[in-house]
C-alpha cells in the first residue's frame, strides 16, 4: 500500500505487530519484481488513496507486465467507485472483461 508510506509496502500494523508479522518494525516492500501475472490499471484522475504519481510509480515499476493502464478522466470518482461505484461498467468492468478474455485467448 502506497497511502502514507510513499512506497508500495504491506500493511503496517504498528512497530510492535510488524515485528511479530516481519519480522521487522517497520511494513517491508512488496517484492514486485517477482509478480509475473499481467497487470490491468484502472484510476481515476484525483484520488485520495491512489494518488497519480503512485499509480504512475507502480506502473513503471511493473514495467512490460501491465497490459493496459488506463487514468479515468472523470474527476468526480474516487477510490471506492472502483469498487461498488454504480457508474463503472462502460470505463472498468467491461473493460477488464475483454482484457481478461482477449489475454486468456493469446495464451491459449
Amino acid at each position: 500500500m502506497m497511502y502514507k508510506a510513499k512506497d508500495f509496502v504491506m500493511y503496517d500494523y504498528g512497530a510492535k505487530e510488524n515485528q511479530k508479522r516481519y519480522g521487522q518494525a517497520e511494513a517491508p516492500p512488496y517484492p514486485l519484481e517477482r509478480i509475473t501475472t499481467p497487470w490491468a490499471l484502472f484510476s481515476p484522475e484525483s484520488d485520495a488513496v491512489a494518488d497519480p504519481r503512485d499509480v504512475e510509480d507502480l506502473a513503471a515499476r511493473l514495467g512490460p507486465r501491465v497490459i493496459l493502464h488506463r487514468v479515468v478522466p472523470q474527476k468526480t470518482l474516487r477510490h471506492v467507485d472502483f469498487s461498488i461505484g454504480y457508474r463503472t461498467n462502460d470505463f472498468l468492468h467491461n473493460v477488464a472483461i475483454d482484457v481478461i478474455k482477449q489475454h486468456i485467448d493469446e495464451n491459449a
